[in-house]
């Protein structure tokens, strides 16, 4: 299994940028291992639930289905594999059960639609 250093969007404003071009991995990681490989993984979809709201189970379920499938419909969809699609999550989502059911009830969509659910460790990185 690959050490998976996680860097959201919001460290982006603790350096200064002049473009995204010039930033390296190297620049946002702040306590790389130097002992063990490390690689920085971005996601093509952020699934965001407001901690405190209830939600439409059913509705939420197909709005974050949709949103995947249409990452794998992209036909300019670029990164480092084209045909896998990268979902962030939250911890919070799993404070209840409601919110984790929208969860389990996604993933179930995605496998009826044909699509293979896998975590990070299976990742096909490139080396």
């Amino acid at each position: 299994m690959n050490d998976v250093t996680d860097t959201p969007s919001l460290r982006m404003s603790w350096i200064q940028l002049t473009s995204i071009a010039s930033l390296s991995a190297e620049s946002v990681v702040l306590c790389k291992p130097d002992t063990k490989p490390w690689f920085v993984l971005g996601w093509d979809v952020d699934w965001y639930l407001d901690a405190k709201a209830t939600y439409d189970a059913q509705k939420e379920k197909c709005k974050v289905a949709h949103d995947i499938v249409n990452h794998f419909d992209n036909k300019g969809k670029t990164g480092p594999r084209e045909d896998h699609v990268v979902l962030l999550t939250h911890d919070y989502f799993f404070a209840d059960e409601a919110k984790a059911s929208i969860f389990r009830d996604v993933v179930a969509e995605l496998q009826m639609l044909g699509y293979t659910i896998g975590t990070l460790d299976q990742y096909p990185l490139k080396q």
